[in-house]
């Protein structure tokens, strides 16, 4: 029913991120995200953006994440809420070839309470990252 990013490290030296969009595909490509709601950590602007449909613009979630090596428990995430648990084929991340994070994770949850890691460390990079499932 919840699907979250988590980001844990910056691109390079700076400690901004932006995403544009966060889509969450069933088996027949239907973006089940968009226009659900969404939470965020606190501080980080236009969380939104993530499912307005929008894959590349200057509409894009940002947030600033601590430097490598922070505690897991100030991670910097979004997640949203689905209404309903569907199956899941594919998530993609669309993201800008600046400002993206180098290190992120997905995970998926019942209840927004308990999660369970579905991808994790992943090396970022700018452009479409897509996960099949």
């Amino acid at each position: 029913r919840y699907v979250r990013i988590e980001l844990k490290s910056p691109m390079s030296t700076t400690t901004t991120v932006r995403i544009n969009e966060l889509q969450v595909l069933n088996a027949s490509g239907t973006n089940l995200a968009k226009g659900k709601t969404v939470v965020a950590t606190p501080g980080t602007t236009n969380p939104k953006a993530l499912v307005d449909g929008r894959t590349f613009s200057n509409n894009y979630w940002q947030a600033t994440v601590p430097q490598p090596g922070f505690s897991s428990a100030n991670a910097i995430f979004a997640y949203v809420d689905l209404k309903s648990a569907y199956g899941v084929k594919q998530i993609k991340l669309y993201q800008g070839s600046n400002y993206y994070p180098t290190e992120y994770y997905l995970y998926v949850s019942p209840d927004a309470q308990n999660w369970t890691q579905i991808v994790g460390n992943v090396a970022g990079a700018g452009g479409v990252v897509t996960f099949n499932f």
